[in-house]
């Protein structure tokens, strides 16, 4: 029995050697992977992380622009890489016209203050008058109303008194008057009066009777005409006096608000002029750019239509402008784009490591300090490219060398998966919807299907399909045929 166990063994292991190299999914195959690389299955952390090309850029970089408005010349420029500090002077542009428009500026506000000064001292001059006016106004109404009051109450009771009285004495002189014509004209009859006595004791009574008349007449005048005329008249003087002092009230009125309208517009041009040449003044101070922080001066790109190459002295620029670029070198970040799939993964506070193109062989540890919201506006070769704009602050010192617009290559671990069997992305193939490996056995290689999990840039999890210890191609065999191996299982 022994003997022919062994006889059994050397028959099966000649059949391998002389079938092939390999022994795939339970059959013989003639599949050569004696020079394709493996790997040994092995639990460990898996490390995942986004890895996007991006630029270095200075966390603070402030742009320098022109701020005058119109087109001006450059006079002169601090030169290309110079280091700046806070307060330096970076760049003079050319003031001429505006130091020019400034003398005009000047002489308009001169007039206006002048024409201010003007209007406000007439201001003064119609309030004045206006009060003059009002109260001489006022006094005549006042005089006017005592006039009818002195009339009524004194005047006109006084005359009609003295009329009564008038009438009251020519009425006993005329019976006084009488009465001697009567005793006259006894005496006559008797003989002891002369006729030349009666007639004038006649005449004299006539005399009194006729004054009687004329007073009790000049009283019904007075009473029936003469007073209400009177009383008419002074009333009607009144009226007018009061009349006169609305229109003067009105007259004042309008002057005093013609003289504060026209101090108004004249404050107010001269308030325009003066901004006017606060303007100027501001347009001049803009003429001599300073350096807002330190920094490194970089030149911007210069107009299109200027004949130099590069920011110097003579080239014109116009409203805002960029002239110069002026990055804080204190501090650096690296800004990448995030694909759409992945930025899901990616938060602020995460862990980074930056590599400098210049420098491959050291990698600066960073943190994610922004995510965009939107993604960055759309390239018209790719309209369905979506990638989100995102900032790594590099929190190592970087070499003194070092400067904006090196191309980087950032690692942003976004999470670690502990104590997990992983192997090389490359060893996955896939088909159909499955993903499988080649298992290195003894007797050959073996196809075998996986459940894969999470991955990152080289290494892939495996939760099911492979244990511990394993050994795995890199690569897919080359004589390998999936359809005819999936015939042959059959």
């Amino acid at each position: 029995m022994r003997i022919v166990s062994i006889i059994l063994f050397i028959i099966i292991t000649l059949g391998l050697v002389l079938s092939g190299t390999g022994f795939l999914g339970g059959s013989w195959s003639k599949v050569e992977y004696s020079d394709i690389p493996t790997y040994r299955v092995n639990r460990d952390d898996l490390v995942l992380k986004v890895v996007e090309s991006g630029t270095l850029q200075a966390v603070n970089e402030v742009s320098i622009r022109s701020k005058v408005h119109s087109e001006v010349r450059i006079l002169e420029i601090v030169e290309e890489g110079t280091f700046v500090k806070k307060g330096e002077l970076l760049l003079e542009l050319d003031s001429a016209n505006l130091v020019e428009e400034m003398a005009k500026r000047e002489l308009t506000l001169a007039n206006a203050s002048s024409e201010y000064d003007m209007s406000k001292e007439n201001l003064e001059v119609v309030k004045s008058e206006n009060q003059t006016s009002v109260r001489d106004a006022e006094q005549e109404v006042q005089f006017a109303s005592l006039d009818v009051e002195k009339y009524i109450q004194g005047e006109w009771p006084l005359e009609k008194s003295k009329s009564e009285s008038q009438i009251t004495l020519a009425e006993a002189e005329l019976l006084q008057a009488e009465d001697k014509l009567q005793w006259t004209k006894k005496l006559h009859d008797k003989g002891y009066a002369t006729r030349s006595e009666l007639q004038a004791d006649t005449l004299a009574m006539r005399r009194k009777k006729i004054e009687l008349q004329q007073a009790k007449e000049a009283l019904s005048l007075s009473i029936k005409y003469t007073h209400p005329q009177k009383i008419t008249r002074l009333r009607s003087t009144l009226q007018k006096k009061q009349d006169e002092l609305l229109r003067i009230k009105h007259r004042a009125k309008s002057r005093l608000v013609k003289a504060e309208r026209d101090l108004r517009w004249k404050q107010l041009t001269q308030n325009t002029r003066n901004n006017e040449l606060d303007w100027v003044e501001e347009q001049i101070e803009f003429c001599k750019v300073y350096a807002p922080q330190d920094g490194l001066v970089i030149y911007a790109s210069p107009p299109r239509n200027s004949t130099q190459g590069v920011m110097e002295a003579g080239v014109i620029i116009s409203r805002k402008k960029e002239i110069i670029k002026l990055p804080d070198t204190s501090s650096y970040k690296v800004v990448v784009g995030i694909h759409e799939s992945r930025i899901k993964q990616v938060d602020i506070g995460q862990i980074a490591y930056v590599t400098l193109d210049a420098y491959p062989n050291k990698k600066f540890k960073g943190v994610v300090s922004k995510v965009s919201i939107l993604p960055n506006k759309t390239n018209w070769w790719n309209p369905s490219l979506k990638v989100y704009s995102t900032d790594v602050t590099i929190e190592e010192a970087l070499p003194i060398e070092v400067k904006p617009g090196l191309s980087t290559s950032t690692e942003i671990l976004v999470d670690t998966v502990p104590n997990v069997l992983s192997i090389p992305i490359q060893a996955v193939n896939n088909d159909k919807d499955e993903n499988f490996v080649f298992v290195k056995k003894f007797a050959g290689i073996e196809r075998r299907i996986v459940e894969v999990g999470r991955y990152n840039e080289t290494h892939i999890e495996i939760k099911k399909g492979l244990e511990q210890g394993e050994e795995i191609l890199l690569a897919k065999p080359s004589g390998f045929d999936l359809e005819k191996q999936e015939s042959n299982n059959e």
